[in-house]
Protein backbone atom coordinates (compact mmCIF):
# COMPACT_ATOMS: atom_id res chain seq x y z
CA UNK A 1 0.00 0.00 0.00
CA UNK A 2 0.80 3.40 -0.55
CA UNK A 3 1.67 5.93 2.48
CA UNK A 4 -0.67 8.68 2.26
CA UNK A 5 -1.37 8.80 6.34
CA UNK A 6 1.53 8.73 8.33
CA UNK A 7 5.25 10.79 7.90
CA UNK A 8 4.08 13.77 6.06
CA UNK A 9 2.22 11.52 3.27
CA UNK A 10 5.18 10.86 1.48
CA UNK A 11 3.13 8.00 -0.88
CA UNK A 12 6.28 5.25 -0.91
CA UNK A 13 4.79 1.69 -0.08
CA UNK A 14 4.63 0.62 3.51
CA UNK A 15 3.75 -2.01 4.99
CA UNK A 16 0.59 -2.08 7.74
CA UNK A 17 0.53 -4.47 10.69
CA UNK A 18 -2.75 -6.06 11.86
CA UNK A 19 -3.22 -6.69 15.27
CA UNK A 20 -6.06 -8.37 17.56
CA UNK A 21 -7.35 -10.43 20.04
CA UNK A 22 -8.87 -13.72 19.13
CA UNK A 23 -11.14 -15.17 21.67
CA UNK A 24 -10.25 -18.37 22.31
CA UNK A 25 -13.80 -19.69 22.85
CA UNK A 26 -15.35 -18.51 19.39
CA UNK A 27 -12.06 -17.86 17.80
CA UNK A 28 -13.52 -14.40 16.94
CA UNK A 29 -11.38 -11.42 16.62
CA UNK A 30 -12.99 -9.24 19.29
CA UNK A 31 -10.90 -6.00 18.38
CA UNK A 32 -8.31 -4.63 15.88
CA UNK A 33 -6.03 -1.93 15.14
CA UNK A 34 -3.85 -1.07 12.06
CA UNK A 35 -0.35 0.36 12.97
CA UNK A 36 2.74 1.21 10.20
CA UNK A 37 4.83 -0.99 13.49
CA UNK A 38 3.58 -3.24 16.51
CA UNK A 39 3.84 -2.01 19.66
CA UNK A 40 2.36 -1.56 23.14
CA UNK A 41 -0.24 1.30 21.86
CA UNK A 42 -1.72 -1.39 18.83
CA UNK A 43 -2.23 -3.74 21.53
CA UNK A 44 -3.71 -1.33 23.86
CA UNK A 45 -5.66 0.01 20.89
CA UNK A 46 -7.19 -3.09 20.17
CA UNK A 47 -7.39 -4.34 23.97
CA UNK A 48 -9.92 -1.11 24.31
CA UNK A 49 -11.94 -1.82 21.25
CA UNK A 50 -12.04 -5.43 22.77
CA UNK A 51 -13.45 -4.10 26.27
CA UNK A 52 -15.56 -1.21 25.43
CA UNK A 53 -17.29 -3.80 23.02
CA UNK A 54 -17.75 -7.02 24.45
CA UNK A 55 -16.35 -6.22 28.40
CA UNK A 56 -13.03 -7.24 29.93
CA UNK A 57 -12.05 -10.95 30.16
CA UNK A 58 -11.10 -12.85 32.84
CA UNK A 59 -7.60 -14.06 31.38
CA UNK A 60 -5.74 -12.42 28.46
CA UNK A 61 -2.97 -15.21 27.45
CA UNK A 62 -0.07 -13.91 25.23
CA UNK A 63 3.31 -14.49 24.02
CA UNK A 64 6.44 -13.14 25.86
CA UNK A 65 7.48 -10.11 23.39
CA UNK A 66 8.59 -6.73 24.92
CA UNK A 67 5.46 -5.39 23.94
CA UNK A 68 2.99 -7.53 25.72
CA UNK A 69 5.19 -7.77 28.96
CA UNK A 70 4.68 -3.87 29.06
CA UNK A 71 1.30 -4.17 28.17
CA UNK A 72 1.03 -7.16 31.24
CA UNK A 73 3.27 -5.95 34.40
CA UNK A 74 1.91 -5.70 37.06
CA UNK A 75 -1.18 -7.96 36.19
CA UNK A 76 -2.11 -11.33 38.37
CA UNK A 77 0.29 -14.61 37.35
CA UNK A 78 2.80 -12.13 35.82
CA UNK A 79 6.61 -12.15 36.72
CA UNK A 80 6.49 -8.94 38.27
CA UNK A 81 4.79 -8.05 41.84
CA UNK A 82 2.53 -5.56 42.23
CA UNK A 83 4.52 -3.80 45.33
CA UNK A 84 7.57 -3.23 43.04
CA UNK A 85 5.76 -1.70 40.43
CA UNK A 86 4.38 2.24 40.99
CA UNK A 87 0.69 2.59 40.00
CA UNK A 88 1.72 4.95 37.06
CA UNK A 89 4.06 2.34 35.48
CA UNK A 90 1.32 -0.36 35.79
CA UNK A 91 0.31 -2.12 32.68
CA UNK A 92 -2.82 -1.90 31.28
CA UNK A 93 -3.94 -5.35 31.84
CA UNK A 94 -3.22 -4.47 35.93
CA UNK A 95 -5.58 -1.55 35.59
CA UNK A 96 -8.32 -3.44 34.56
CA UNK A 97 -7.32 -6.52 36.93
CA UNK A 98 -7.27 -8.73 34.10
CA UNK A 99 -5.37 -11.87 34.63
CA UNK A 100 -1.89 -12.83 32.39
CA UNK A 101 -1.17 -16.35 31.29
CA UNK A 102 2.09 -16.35 28.80
CA UNK A 103 3.05 -18.44 26.46
CA UNK A 104 5.72 -21.01 27.09
CA UNK A 105 9.15 -19.90 24.99
CA UNK A 106 9.10 -21.32 21.59
CA UNK A 107 5.77 -23.28 22.03
CA UNK A 108 2.83 -21.85 20.62
CA UNK A 109 0.55 -23.69 22.94
CA UNK A 110 -0.83 -21.46 26.61
CA UNK A 111 -0.25 -22.27 30.04
CA UNK A 112 -0.06 -20.84 33.00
Amino acid sequence: MQNDIFDGKTREHMRLRFTGPLDMRSRKVVGYAWSQEGSSRSIIVCLRHAVTTYGACRLFYCDNGVDYQKVGKGARSSAWALEEIPPEVMGVLARLNIEVGYYLKYHPSPSL
